[in-house]
């Protein structure tokens, strides 16, 4: 179609949607617009802009290309010659294109000379020198093929604009014309006008002091789970004022002076970082840029002083485009320094502060200062300013830090000295004679239960143990109390991850709830009640007779006895001896209907399996039950994944857990392996934990012992039709069914994504998956 342009002229644009989907993407090879600004002398007073006419048109099409830009009109086709506009790789082959060109370009006199795509600045000190080399660059672009634009020429003047900034000797400004068309801008009423009011915006955001914290409003509403259909109103309408308002009072920046060094004021405030970068200029620290960013979701639940280190973190990564290497000190009102040396907090991961390490004190230009005056970060407008410049006081970051850490700043890891009691908790969760689970908690003392009780509907042991501490916090009000617990899991939640992720909203650090929030909530909450506290960690199922060993086991076996006689307990002082399990037998009538029904499947077994049998020492009883030399029922290898599937169940045991439950009441040596096979083909544990990779060799192909069981792929190449090339074929070799999945690429990549997201959700893990040695299946 062809578009109006405003100066009259028609230009023609076609629709290459579709052809950008299809091809594969280059990375973009075209400068930053916001850095490549500083590459203009502070010295140099005058300039030169330069826009080139149908840039794009200057750069020919190779001949097997043009077929994917045809088109056709009035019955006829066309194809374009010249890369055409509205094609995603444009921008980067004329870029990359126009740079070579220009590699060979010798000035007359000293300039500087800035290349964004097409747009074109030369700077330079005195004006014959500017004048000279703008004519030298007109005529290299000439014998080169590229058109200049006489209507957009500066030639050689004092000020000029150049991508929406108005430059001039040692300053730039925002373009008053682009002031103007963001202050005409009505408020927006969807969500794709709320994205472009936030694009013109951003583009100008190193000239809005806390451009981060102003939009936090307005990009909430481009989130994908907002309406399409808005309307501005309270936080997000005085937002859309603000930013405008900002857009009007943006101060003029200065040109970096890279004979000077840099100082840099960093400040966190409303989990968004908050940077000034200065030069000193007649005698005070003269603003060459303005960054703002909003903390992650893991950095922004840290407390105060670590949000700090984040935040420095990111100035420092989002200056260095402008600083290049040259010598900055960062003024920042907390000891980042030491933080990030001395404190070996649990808030942060080992990958996390060793990234902060490399950015803050492994780069060797870079001074940290604690600011002893006012830092102009932290007096950038916001709601909460002045209560944050209050805090900014002289602190110790290491005692505050250590403070956020636990959920009371009294609570120990180790036995108080005075006691009003010693408690031991413990939760259990564990199969009764039926295989159904049960779950129980206990707070004893050494010599009786303050409480005890089976929870209902809960399949959770971690869940168990967080009932047992909470209950355990809350008999103990006003009290000294030290409690002893074998839960790592529960442990841990006191003294190193509850009150991190109380203070995230208890979200993990992709934006989901954490497991057992709630639960966890109550905990901390409880932990409150007692005068003194301490929870201490003790060895679990060690028969010592110490009290600590005595205490804590005699808690798990009221625990187990509540759980599995679904029974409360309060108060009881006398000893509970351990729950009898239904005798082998029974439980064996809960697997087959009746002993004659088992007594037939052992006699029924192929003569090597019952070989097997007598190699482990298994006898016939007079009623011809086999059984192992320990009196355990043997079972036959059929029902074996059947009982795997049925110990495996709701709470998801795994392999040495299936074990110790089969081992109980019967007797296989091919268990083990019927028990791996069922983990490996349960899509949750295999979510959750999918273990090393097992390395097999070639081998021939085996025999499938069901559906889906044994599978082969491979790829096959077809002619190219909408972008896709390949065909992954995967067939299985039990029933012969086929599934074809047409591919853009043959790659490992692509296979594991076709198997997580169409074959393994419909069918099931497969025992084998098995291809040849190519490259696409080695992952």
């Amino acid at each position: 179609m062809g578009l109006i342009k405003p100066s009259g002229k028609v230009r023609i644009v076609q629709d290459l949607r579709k052809i950008n989907d299809i091809i594969i993407k280059c990375c973009p090879v075209v400068p930053n617009p916001a850095v490549i600004m500083f590459q203009v002398p502070c010295d140099a007073e005058w300039f030169s802009v330069i826009d080139l006419s149908q840039a794009f048109f200057s750069v020919p099409l190779h001949e097997d290309s043009q077929f994917l830009f045809c088109f056709k009109f009035l019955d006829r086709v066309y194809s374009w010659c010249r890369i055409p506009q509205g094609f995603s790789e444009s921008p980067s082959i004329f870029n990359q294109i126009l740079k070579k060109d220009l590699e060979a370009l010798e000035l007359p006199f000293e300039s500087t000379l800035v290349q964004y795509i097409d747009d074109l600045l030369i700077a330079s000190k005195t004006e014959s020198g500017c004048t000279a080399n703008t004519i030298a660059l007109l005529n290299h672009l000439g014998r080169n093929g590229h058109k200049v634009s006489p209507s957009k020429l500066q030639f050689c003047q004092k000020k000029v604009k150049y991508l929406g900034h108005q430059i001039e000797k040692g300053s730039r400004r925002i373009m008053k014309e682009r002031i103007t068309s963001v202050l005409q801008m009505s408020p927006p009423k969807t969500r794709r006008e709320v994205r472009k009011f936030l694009g013109m915006v951003s583009y100008c955001r190193q000239w809005i002091p806390n451009f981060s914290t102003l939009a936090k409003p307005l990009l909430k509403l481009t989130q994908k789970d907002a309406l399409d259909q808005i309307e501005l109103k309270g936080d997000e309408m005085d937002a859309f004022i603000e930013l405008k308002e900002c857009m009007c009072r943006a101060p003029a920046l200065g040109m970096p002076d890279y004979t000077k060094s840099f100082t840099l004021f960093c400040h966190e405030r409303d989990a968004c970082s908050l940077s000034v970068l200065t030069q000193a200029h007649g005698g005070i620290n003269r603003p060459v840029a303005y960054f703002s960013a909003t903390l992650d979701l893991v950095a922004a639940a840290l407390p105060g002083c670590l949000r700090a280190v984040a935040a420095v973190g990111i100035s420092l990564t989002q200056s260095e485009g402008i600083v290049m290497g040259h010598p900055v000190t960062v003024m920042v009102p907390h000891s980042v320094e030491i933080l990030l040396t001395r404190s070996r907090t649990q808030h942060m991961t080992g990958a996390r502060l060793t990234r902060y390490e490399t950015i803050i004190l492994g780069s060797p230009n870079v001074q940290l200062k604690r600011c002893t005056t006012l830092n102009p970060a932290t007096l950038l407008p916001g709601e909460n300013a002045e209560i944050e410049n209050a805090e900014d006081v002289e602190h110790d970051c290491l005692q505050v830090t250590e403070f956020c850490t636990k959920p009371r700043p009294d609570i120990k890891d180790t036995k108080l000295d005075e006691n009003d009691q010693i408690v031991f908790v413990d939760g259990s969760c564990l199969r009764d004679g039926m295989g159904i689970l049960k779950a129980g908690y206990a707070v004893c003392t050494v010599t009786g239960v303050l409480e005890a009780s089976w929870l209902q509907g809960v399949y959770s042991a971690q869940v168990a143990e967080l009932v047992a501490l909470t209950r355990a916090c809350q008999l103990s009000t006003l009290m000294k109390v030290t409690i002893y617990t074998d839960s790592q899991y529960g442990f841990g939640i006191v003294h190193n991850f509850g009150q991190l992720w109380s203070q995230r909203g208890f979200l993990t650090s992709s934006g989901s709830p954490v497991k057992n929030g709630e639960r966890i909530r109550e905990l901390l909450h409880a932990i409150q009640m007692p005068a003194e506290v301490a929870v201490v960690k003790c060895s679990a199922h060690t028969k010592g007779q110490d009290y600590v060993s005595l205490g804590n086991a005699y808690a798990d076996q009221v625990a187990r006895f509540c759980a599995l006689n679904c029974i409360l307990l309060r108060d009881e002082w006398n000893s509970i001896s351990e729950p009898e399990l239904e005798p082998a037998e029974a439980f064996a009538l809960k697997v087959v209907d009746t002993m004659d029904e088992l007594k037939a499947l052992q006699n029924n077994v192929r003569e090597d399996e019952r070989d097997s049998w007598i190699k482990s020492q298994c006898i016939k009883r007079p009623d011809e039950l086999w059984v192992s030399n320990e009196g355990k029922f043997v079972l036959p290898n059929s029902l074996l994944s059947q009982l795997a599937r049925f110990y495996h169940g709701q709470a998801h045991l795994g392999r040495d857990a299936m074990i110790r439950l089969f081992k109980t009441d019967w007797f296989n040596p091919r268990f083990r392996q019927a028990a791996e096979a069922v983990c490996h083909r349960c899509v949750i544990c295999q979510q959750m934990n999918p273990g090393k990779g097992t390395v097999v060799n070639a081998s021939h192909i085996g025999r499938a012992s069901g559906p889906f069981s044994r599978m082969q792929m491979d790829f096959i190449e077809m002619p190219v039709h909408g972008g896709l090339k390949y065909v992954l074929v995967i067939v299985c070799i039990f029933s012969h069914w086929i599934e074809a999945y047409p591919t853009r690429r043959n790659d490992s990549l692509t296979v594991a994504k076709l198997l997580l997201r169409e074959l393994i959700p419909r069918f099931g893990f497969p025992i084998s998956l098995e291809s040849d040695r190519g490259s696409h299946f080695n992952n």
